[in-house]
């Protein structure tokens, strides 16, 4: 099988994390980085590309995936991801291979999906999203661009999660609500009621 090339579009600690999906995954081949400085020791074994203005040159060889973490709201990635689109870009969809996609889940371009994640049916989970360790998206439920789900995190079913939004660790969302765009749910929150724009909650039940 011929390997598609990917490029990651960031060299710091999420990266690496990506780079164990990716390497599980035998669709692809590696070609290099991106990043302001090379970042990522020569012992990773990926060449250093030079910074994300380089990103044009490999447009037509190669796909992209942002690899720069999200923690709360982070319009860094979602500003990338914009930048390359518009050079006509390719993102590559990144999926593990122990997570569980069902067949009827639609998943958006430049979105990965990382180990031991769920996704039910009916899903939809938008673009350049994290969907991150162990999370279980519920059947039924829509996420939005530019998010991150983090580690263990729980969407019930039916749940709809706007643009830019972070779910933090552990977190569980009851079914059926909404979270509007930009907002923040902290570790271990327990939502029950939906948020509006915005918003940054904790707790359980989160306020």
């Amino acid at each position: 099988m011929i390997k598609k090339q990917i490029i990651l579009v960031g060299g710091g600690g999420h990266a690496k994390a990506c780079l164990d999906v990716i390497e599980s995954d035998s669709t692809w081949y590696v070609k290099g980085y991106l990043d302001v400085k090379q970042t990522l020791s020569d012992s990773y074994g990926f060449d250093y590309l030079g910074s994300d203005l380089e990103a044009s040159k490999f447009i037509h060889e190669a796909q992209f995936l942002i690899t720069i973490g999200q923690l709360g709201y982070s319009p860094i990635r979602e500003k990338l991801f914009n930048e390359l689109k518009r050079i006509n870009a390719v993102f590559a969809i990144v999926k593990a291979n122990n997570a569980i996609v069902s067949k009827k889940s639609i998943i958006g371009n430049g979105t990965i999906v990382m180990h031991g994640a769920i996704l039910q049916a009916d899903t939809f989970i938008g673009e350049n999203c994290i969907i991150n360790d162990r999370v279980l998206i519920e059947h039924n439920s829509t996420i939005g661009n530019h998010c991150h789900i983090s580690t263990g995190a729980i969407i019930n079913g039916g749940v709809r999660i706007g643009n830019g939004v972070f779910i933090g660790s552990g977190s569980v969302l009851r079914n059926g609500i909404t979270i509007g765009d930009n907002c923040v749910i902290g570790m271990g929150a327990v939502v029950t009621k939906s948020i509006e724009n915005g918003l940054t909650v904790f707790g359980n039940p989160a306020k």
